[in-house]
């Protein structure tokens, strides 16, 4: 699992949310204090593992996810911590003003690291993965974020290694701010 959910991120990774360069926009402060105000909550998950992710699940298990986002450093990041499957996740998500992104690192229980940009596109967000499995394979992977109400889906395909994955369609539920 990839991405925001997966960090929100499974994610959201949750979420999972966001800036790319693939798309070469940039974001604004503005931008983040719009995604923080969003994902600041807590959040409660159906997953789908896409591929088998090492301290997490197996591909095609479906697990029931939670992930508890707050705001940090008076505003400045989010940090989130994600329960899913057999194991956790940390990611922490910040505006980058030099380079003018929104971006998060997600670290998993198993060894699972991922970077992650996201930007805003039409109204959604476009989160873009890039990571390494504990035995080196490279994650690649794009989802389009998107809210209705108290719902966020996360629809997106990837790669392991070059080699497509299944396609993620991860839906959660904001419990609560």
């Amino acid at each position: 699992m990839t991405g925001f959910v997966t960090r929100i991120a499974c994610a959201l990774t949750l979420t999972a949310i966001f800036v790319t360069s693939s798309y070469g926009q940039s974001t604004s402060q503005k931008d983040f204090n719009e995604f923080r105000d969003m994902f600041t909550g807590r959040w409660i998950g159906e997953v789908k593992w896409v591929a088998d992710w090492p301290g997490l699940g197996k591909k095609g298990d479906t697990a029931t996810c939670y992930l508890d986002v707050d705001s940090i450093e008076d505003g400045v990041a989010l940090i989130g911590k994600f329960y899913g499957g057999s194991g956790s996740g940390t990611v922490i998500w910040f505006y980058e003003a030099g380079a003018k992104k929104i971006r998060a690192t997600a670290v998993y229980s198993g060894g699972v690291i991922d970077d992650i940009e996201y930007n805003k596109k039409d109204g959604d967000w476009i989160e873009t993965v890039t990571g390494t499995l504990p035995d080196g394979k490279k994650i690649n992977g794009t989802s389009t974020i998107t809210l209705d109400g108290s719902v966020l889906r996360a629809k997106g395909t990837g790669t392991i290694d070059g080699v497509p994955r299944d396609p993620r369609d991860d839906k959660w539920t904001k419990l609560h701010d």
